[in-house]
């Protein structure tokens, strides 16, 4: 049992709903990732890793502070998270880097959520509200990790723009967008934002329910991603282009929230 629940944590990390955990399989053979409060006195998140059945559970962090979502570098060496160290903003959380092997932390940014790295591991796209009105309108945004430049490449006031993955060949990023003008709160669909083509945008999904939680697959030729079908969260399965039919799984049982992460392995 404890296994099976293990593995359905893997595939199906949840962020949001009072509980901002996350967990991912290192890229090749190694550990698994995660935020967990478990033998923390104050109740804190902290970052573990453990093998993918459950043993070797190490603690990369143990302090006071909230560790939470935490990614892979693609090549193993390094994770990026958010936590409340150094936190100056009630409306969001610092973005980090740490190096697994030396344990250095680094703070690259002073507030953004649900960072990715591209393929080469030279930059980290992730979301966040440069105005701070704490009205959940956020921007995409990519920092160059070498030279610290910060871009904002979806600057819209009225939309709530969230990354969720980088394809293979460096050049899309996966979001989902409400994609409005006048502010009302449309439902989040399925892009590709093609960052050689004026940041441009295609549409995956055209429905009228929340469609969140997006990952490539691997070889970026697959989406696996989360949509409030009414009256519960289900996953779906398609191609990057949008076009095959969507295979689907049905959790009756999840709470939905706003996002969540779903990973294909």
């Amino acid at each position: 049992m404890y296994k099976q629940l293990l593995r359905f944590v893997v595939i199906f990390a949840i962020y949001g709903c009072g509980n901002p955990f996350g967990s991912e399989e290192r890229p090749g053979p190694g550990p698994i990732v995660f935020s967990s409060n478990m033998g923390q006195k104050n109740g804190n998140m902290a970052l573990f890793t453990m093998n993918e059945d459950g043993s070797n559970v190490q603690r990369l962090t143990n302090d006071s502070f909230d560790y939470i979502e935490p990614r892979w570098s693609p090549d193993g060496s390094r994770l990026v998270f958010n936590s409340t160290r150094n936190r100056t903003s009630p409306e969001g959380a610092p973005l980090f880097i740490m190096d697994v092997k030396t344990g250095l932390v680094t703070q690259i940014t002073g507030m953004g959520g649900g960072a990715v790295w591209s393929p080469d591991g030279r930059k980290i796209a992730y979301s966040k509200d440069p105005r701070y009105g704490g009205q959940g309108n956020y921007d995409i945004h990519i920092l160059d990790i070498k030279t610290g430049i910060e871009t904002n490449i979806r600057e819209n006031p009225y939309s709530h723009d969230i990354v969720y993955d980088w394809g293979l060949d460096g050049n899309s990023l996966l979001i989902s967008s409400d994609d409005t003008t006048d502010n009302q709160g449309a439902d989040d669909e399925l892009y590709l934002l093609n960052l050689n083509n004026n940041n441009s945008l295609t549409r995956l999904t055209n429905n009228e329910v929340h469609d969140t939680g997006a990952r490539f697959s691997p070889d970026s030729s697959k989406i696996v991603y989360s949509s409030f079908t009414g009256t519960d969260w289900d996953l779906f399965i398609m191609d990057t282009d949008g076009v095959l039919p969507h295979r689907k799984w049905d959790f009756q049982h999840l709470t939905p929230c706003r996002s969540k992460g779903a990973h294909v392995g």
